[in-house]
């Protein structure tokens, strides 16, 4: 990024975080929106075991057709 305009309100920002996920050939994206004052490793706290259905379809980009599997699903707190 060469330049952010910080002039604005930096609580009305929305920042695209775009995931590439990779294993032997195949590869996908997942892309999410985080908004508010963060910058830096704050936008990057993705922990993909607390998603869930309704968190996923609220990703911007989703092109390796990633789900909740509630089959699979272990909740850790």
């Amino acid at each position: 990024m060469e330049s952010y305009d910080n002039r604005y309100d930096a609580c009305s920002k929305v920042h695209t975080v775009r995931v590439t996920l990779q294993s032997g050939p195949y590869k996908g994206h997942i892309a999410y929106e985080i908004g508010g004052n963060c910058f830096g490793l704050d936008m990057l706290d993705w922990n993909p075991e607390c998603e869930d259905q309704y968190d996923i379809e609220l990703y911007v980009e989703n092109d390796c057709e990633f789900r909740f599997d509630e089959d699979d699903c272990v909740r850790r707190v």
